[in-house]
This record gives structure tokens, sequence and C-alpha cells, in this order.
């Protein structure tokens, strides 16, 4: 003979038991946000990383750029850093060829380097380039808050970039 045992749903607590308690749920989600805590931490870290060399890149196109159009357009540009060190300040020469006038592209306006970075030149203050698609041997150096380096060049007229960290 089968026997069959009814469950209580309610009644005495000893018999089957629904749920967790609230100490196992506490539990449970303290685990959660510690795990999710330290990945946070690990992830900005990535972040950190990966943004020095997004802002890496966008500097070698800038500087690729205005060789491209000093040779396009026939006149010299100019690149130099703005006081507090964050943004490009742009010139080309006029069409008498006597003097530079400040140079607005749409999309260069827009760049500049986030707080963590300062950008610097290496020789002087002004990076030329010239028609021939030359350059005035200036390097570009963005620096990072806790003092990394990453120095950039043209090395020669046909926007062949180094990179050099350190």
């Amino acid at each position: 003979m089968c026997r069959i045992y009814k469950m209580k749903l309610f009644g005495n607590q000893r018999s089957a038991r629904f749920g967790f308690t609230l100490i196992e749920q506490l539990i449970v989600l303290t685990l959660i946000v510690a795990i999710l805590g330290f990945g946070g931490v690990r992830m900005m870290k990535v972040y950190r990383e990966n943004n020095y060399d997004l802002v890496i890149k966008e500097l070698t196109t800038v500087l690729r750029f205005v060789q491209m159009k000093a040779i396009e357009d026939g006149r010299i540009y100019e690149i130099s850093v703005s006081e507090n060190k964050k943004k490009f300040q742009m010139k080309r020469e006029t069409d008498d060829g006597k003097e530079l006038e400040p140079f607005r592209s749409s999309w260069l306006n827009g760049i500049q380097v986030g707080r963590a970075f300062t950008l610097e030149l290496n020789r002087g203050n002004q990076l030329l380039f010239f028609p021939d698609g030359s350059t005035s041997r200036n390097s570009l150096a963005l620096v990072k808050e806790a003092g990394e380096r990453a120095t950039i060049e043209l090395k020669n007229r046909i926007g062949r970039v180094e990179v050099r960290r350190g």
C-alpha cells in the first residue's frame, strides 16, 4: 500500500518551509553589492587606461589632419597649446603670406583633453606644418596626472606618427 502524506501549508513551523528569511536575503544582497563594488573599481581603471589610448589616437588624427590641410591649401599651419594646456590653438597663413590667422574647423574645435591630462610642446611653443608636408620637428606630449607621458611626433612628410610612452 502506498501512503500519501499531506504537507500543511499553514500550521506548525516544522512543516514545509517556503522562501528565505530576511537575514538570508540581506547576506546575499550584501555579497552582490560587494562584488559589484569591486568590479566597478576595476572597470573604472580599465576605462581610464582606454581613455588615455583614445586621447592619443585623437591627437595623432589632429596632427595628420593639419599636415594634410597644409599640403592641400599650400599654406603654413601652426598648432600651439592654450594657456590652460587643455586645448589646441590653430592658426594658418593668410592669403598674402605675411601673418597667421586663427583657423577654425567644425570638428577640431571640439577636441580637448580631459581633466586628467595636459598638453605640452617639447621644443618651443608651436608646431608648424609646411606646404611641402614637412614640420618644424617639434613634438606634442600628452601628460597624465600621475606623471605618465606619451610623446607624439610626426616623423616624415607622409604622416608617419611615432608615439613613445614613458
